[in-house]
């Protein structure tokens, strides 16, 4: 019998092409290769399975800053998050869940506790960019490099690793100038 991590890997790799709603009972069971009373046995509807797959993003996404911001004090370490965190996403993944959260408050709150540890890690970042720098800059600097990656994820998922990658190198350059 397949895991609950089964089909949220089949999830993920359904919306890798950016459309949330291929996510349906039939694609999963399909890509999973069980019945579809195997999915209702492990989450009951759809609805659920939508709950339980935002909860398993969300958890794995603010973990991982987690792990990287505990041990990150100085710029190489800031160079170090962008690169674990940034570059090796499955940007189309999170597009796609960006899109379904626009129609489902579960989603909603997965990508805005995402986004809030997002914002705390890019606190510590900035913060170890330039450590001259009041608290409302950082909180200022801190939302702009997460709309950096939003945006870019935004316009062109399939490219959005680079793009942002670059984009925030940039920007970390002109703070550590400041």
């Amino acid at each position: 019998m397949p895991a609950a991590s089964d089909y949220f890997a089949a999830a993920r790799d359904l919306m890798a092409e950016g459309d949330p709603r291929k996510v349906t009972i039939e694609a999963l069971c399909k890509m999973v290769g069980t019945t579809s009373g195997s999915f209702y046995h492990h989450f009951g509807s759809l609805d659920r399975f939508t709950d339980a797959l935002a909860a398993d993003w969300s958890d794995r996404a603010v973990d991982a800053l987690d792990r990287t911001i505990a041990g990150m004090d100085n710029v190489s370490g800031t160079r170090r998050l962008v690169n674990e965190q940034v570059l090796h996403q499955r940007h189309e993944v999170e597009a796609a869940l960006r899109a379904w959260a626009r129609t489902n408050e579960s989603m909603r709150r997965a990508v805005r506790r995402v986004d809030e540890a997002r914002i705390d890690a890019s606190r510590t970042m900035v913060a170890a960019l330039d450590p001259r720098l009041t608290p409302e800059q950082i909180d200022a600097y801190a939302e702009i490099s997460i709309l950096i990656l939003i945006g870019a994820q935004t316009v062109d998922p399939g490219t959005a690793a680079k793009t942002s990658a670059a984009a925030l190198a940039a920007f970390a350059a002109l703070v550590e100038r400041r």
